[in-house]
C-alpha cells in the first residue's frame, strides 16, 4: 500500500511538472525564499528606477506537454514570479518575450531575477507598466488561443498503419481447435472531424497469418464514429467505434460476414500536415458456421483479434 502511495505521488509530481511550462534557471545568489505576491514585474525595462542586485536568470518554454491554459502569456509571467520567489528575488524583469512557435501553444519568456532594496517604491510603476503591456497583448493572446489544436489540424485525415495482430479467439479447424494465433495487419483509415472533436471515418483492415501451415486472411471494411481529443497542437488522442463488412479465407473456405471495430489511438504531429501515430485496435468478426466444425453451444463462428499498429498521419 505504501509503495502504491509513493508511486502515485511520484506520478502526480511528474504530471504536474509536465503540464506547466519548462523552466531553465541559473542562480547567482542563494537567498531565503519570498512569496510570489512580493515579486514586482518589470516589462523590458532598460534601466531600473532603483539600485538592485541580480539573483539569477530564467527562461520559460514549452515542456512538450504544457496545457494550453498554462501556456498563455499571463500564466507564464505568473509562473515566472513563483520561480523567482523560490530563489529569494523580489523583482523580475522580462528581458524578452516570444510568441508560441509553430507546433506549440506556449509563450517563451527570458527574465532576470532581481533583489531590490525596497520593492514597494517601484510596485505602482511596475504594475502599471505590466497592465499596459498585457492590454496591448490581449488581442494577440486571443488570436493565439483561437489557433489551438482544433484549428491547427485540418479536418481531413488519412492514416496508414501496420503492426502485429493477436487472434485470441479459438480457431476451429477440421483437426481441432487452435489458440493464440498471431498475424500481421495493414490498416488504412480516413477521418473527418469537426472542431468539437466529433467525427466520422472509414476503415480498411487486412490481416494475414497461418494456421497449421495454411494461410488465413481476414478483411474488414466499414464506417466509424470518432471522438478526437485535441488539447495541444502536437499531441492528440482519439477513440472510435465502427461496424462493417468482414471476409475471411483459410485456403479451403471463404465467407462473408460482419464485424465490430473499437479503437484507441494517440498521435504526434511534426508539422500541420504530417505526423505519426499509434493505436490499439480490436476487431471482432462473425461468419456462418462451416460444415464439419462442431462449435460449443451458444458460441458463434468468427475471429476476435487485437492489433497493435503504428504508422503515418497526413492532414489536409
Amino acid at each position: 500500500m505504501k509503495r502504491h502511495f509513493l508511486i502515485a505521488i511520484t506520478a502526480g509530481l511528474f504530471l504536474t511538472s509536465c503540464i506547466n511550462p519548462r523552466v531553465i534557471m541559473s542562480v547567482d545568489k542563494v537567498l531565503p525564499a519570498t512569496s510570489a505576491e512580493q515579486v514586482v514585474v518589470f516589462e523590458h525595462v532598460d534601466s531600473l528606477p532603483v539600485k538592485c542586485d541580480t539573483v539569477g536568470h530564467l527562461r520559460l518554454k514549452d515542456s512538450g506537454f504544457t496545457l494550453p491554459s498554462r501556456g498563455t502569456y499571463p500564466y507564464v509571467v505568473s509562473y515566472a514570479r513563483k520561480k523567482a520567489a523560490e530563489c529569494g528575488a523580489n523583482a523580475l524583469n522580462i528581458d524578452e518575450h516570444k510568441l508560441p512557435k509553430r507546433g506549440t501553444t506556449t509563450h517563451q519568456v527570458w527574465a532576470t531575477m532581481l533583489l531590490l532594496p525596497d520593492a514597494q517604491e517601484s510596485t505602482f510603476t511596475a504594475w502599471a507598466q505590466l497592465e499596459s503591456n498585457l492590454n496591448r497583448d490581449a488581442a494577440m493572446v486571443g488570436r493565439v488561443l483561437e489557433d489551438l489544436s482544433h484549428d491547427f489540424r485540418p479536418h481531413h485525415a488519412l492514416k496508414l498503419s501496420a503492426g502485429p495482430a493477436w487472434i485470441y479467439s479459438d480457431i476451429y479447424t477440421a483437426t481441432g481447435v487452435r489458440k493464440n494465433t498471431f498475424a500481421m495487419d495493414l490498416m488504412a483509415e480516413y477521418e473527418y472531424t469537426w472542431k468539437s472533436g466529433l467525427g466520422v471515418g472509414a476503415t480498411f483492415s487486412h490481416a494475414w497469418g497461418f494456421v497449421d501451415d495454411d494461410p488465413l486472411k481476414l478483411t474488414y471494411v466499414g464506417p466509424s464514429f470518432v471522438y478526437a481529443f485535441r488539447e495541444a497542437r502536437q499531441w492528440g488522442a482519439e477513440v472510435a467505434i465502427g461496424i462493417g463488412y468482414a471476409r475471411y479465407n483459410d485456403g479451403y473456405r471463404s465467407d462473408n460476414g460482419f464485424g465490430m471495430m473499437y479503437k484507441v489511438g494517440a498521435e504526434y504531429l511534426f508539422t500541420r500536415h504530417l505526423g505519426v501515430g499509434a493505436e490499439i485496435n480490436l476487431l471482432d468478426t462473425r461468419f456462418s458456421e462451416p460444415e464439419g466444425v462442431d462449435l460449443p453451444k451458444n458460441e458463434a463462428f468468427g475471429f476476435s483479434r487485437l492489433n497493435l499498429l503504428i504508422g503515418l498521419r497526413a492532414y489536409f
